[in-house]
């Protein structure tokens, strides 16, 4: 009696070039993204102690939004210029960074709507920043020895900077909303989330 031979072929197909956390042109890692560059649109690199970002980042010409918060001692200097290349960039998130100055090479970064400096070290803005025509809101985080512990005079100078730009004070867990008047603007104490609705 002949024995029929059967033969099971089972097709493996690797997800080549199809990055795993990969949703939505968010990305959480450079590698992973640089596998897809054309798709990344939000790259979220908080946390990473990154001191100088990998040249690379200049490919992913389509990304909007990036966020490297917690970064510690990160060459702000270095990261403006790589910055600077990318022709789409919306949204910066530098919060909790211990950043105690701003580079004038910032100004580079002429495409910026919202920038995230909450809980840092800085007393002041470089006055550079007044090239930022499209910049719409500066957001600190309204904790006590954030934005709010600064004098007067200090607010006032980094707002005559930006007559155009709204200040936002966010607590990133919800808390009191409202405005207060400086001078002759009024900043505003709002809640919001650490990303940007596409």
């Amino acid at each position: 009696m002949m024995k029929k031979l059967i033969v099971f072929i089972f097709i493996i197909t690797p997800l080549v070039g199809v990055p795993q956390d990969f949703k939505n042109g968010v990305f959480n890692n450079l590698d992973s993204a640089l596998r897809a560059p054309n798709q990344v649109q939000s790259l979220r690199l908080d946390s990473d102690n990154i001191v100088e970002i990998d040249a690379s980042i200049v490919k992913l010409i389509n990304v909007k939004n990036i966020s490297l918060s917690h970064n510690q001692g990160i060459n702000l200097v270095d990261l403006f210029d790589k910055l600077a290349m990318l022709p789409k960039l919306e949204f910066l998130n530098l919060s909790d960074c211990q950043i105690e100055s701003l580079p004038a090479n910032i100004s580079k970064l002429s495409h910026l709507k919202k920038l995230m400096l909450g809980n840092n070290k800085l007393t002041e803005l470089p006055p550079e920043m007044k090239h930022l025509p499209k910049l719409k809101e500066l957001i600190f985080s309204q904790y006590p020895d954030d934005f709010r512990r600064l004098t007067d005079e200090q607010k006032l100078r980094m707002l005559s900077l930006l007559p155009r730009t709204k200040i936002l004070l966010t607590e990133y867990a919800g808390g009191a909303h409202g405005y207060y008047r400086l001078g002759a603007r009024t900043v505003r104490v709002t809640k919001t989330t650490l990303w940007p609705n596409k």
